[in-house]
């Protein structure tokens, strides 16, 4: 999206980060991006590996394979929904400190952010993720 508003006039541009970013060579040697990076090449070799809907849509994939794996052989309706509104999970894509956390209380997911700078080349980080929820 910054492209077409050139990249130097983008620079300073303070965001928000969740996911790790498959452009960013600080993941070269990460093990949830090479998890990735396979999942890609195998499962959806002509999709765009940077696309941030791909690595969100991947993370999605892992949270629910985790349910279903808590789930067991009871893979009820019931079952399945009470393990997904109960359930706190570090996918292997998400930054680290960002997590996928749901209660039945709470059934919003994503509560920790990365603090992102646009250097006018790529997104850096900065400081440490922060909470929604902090007070």
């Amino acid at each position: 999206m910054l492209k077409p508003a050139g990249l130097d006039n983008a620079r300073g541009v303070i965001s928000t980060a969740i996911a790790k970013h498959p452009d960013d060579p600080r993941w070269k040697d990460d093990a949830g991006m090479a998890r990735y990076l396979d999942f890609m090449k195998t499962w959806f070799p002509s999709g765009e590996v940077a696309s941030l809907s791909n690595v969100l849509a991947y993370v999605t994939n892992e949270v629910l394979v985790e349910i279903l794996r808590r789930a067991g052989d009871d893979l009820t309706r019931t079952n399945i929904r009470d393990i997904a509104r109960d359930i706190d999970v570090q996918p292997g894509m998400y930054i680290n400190g960002v997590r996928y956390t749901v209660t039945p209380q709470d059934l919003d997911p994503i509560k920790t952010f990365q603090m992102i700078c646009f250097d006018g080349e790529r997104w850096q980080s900065f400081g440490a993720p922060i909470s929604s929820t902090a007070r």
